[in-house]
């Protein structure tokens, strides 16, 4: 199941809007970068790879350099967390000890 929050804005200058708009493009992008990266590095090496490794790597992307260092970093932090939570239903069900 898959949810989504719609938040209204009400109040933005069209300037703000579209400001906010790019903003979170690019964090899309960025997120996209850091799942690439996690990715490619598991097929290559077949390890996981940690928040450090990942940040290090992304930052030569233009999308990190667009954004905050802060913003780029918790978002990295975020997919570090998906891919932690999907490395340990893989264990679980190497286990039996997940239904799925």
């Amino acid at each position: 199941m898959y949810f989504c929050i719609k938040q209204q804005l009400n109040g933005l200058t069209k300037e703000e809007y579209l400001t906010l708009r790019e903003l979170c493009h690019i964090a899309k992008n960025m997120y996209n970068v850091g799942l690439y990266n996690v990715r490619q590095y598991y097929f290559e090496h077949k390890e996981f790879l940690n928040y450090e490794k990942n940040d290090h790597l992304a930052k030569t992307n233009e999308n990190y350099k667009l954004l905050n260092s802060n913003m780029a970093q918790q978002i990295l932090k975020k997919v570090n967390e998906a891919f932690k939570s999907f490395f340990g239903l893989i264990s679980l069900a190497k286990q039996g000890k997940t239904q799925y």
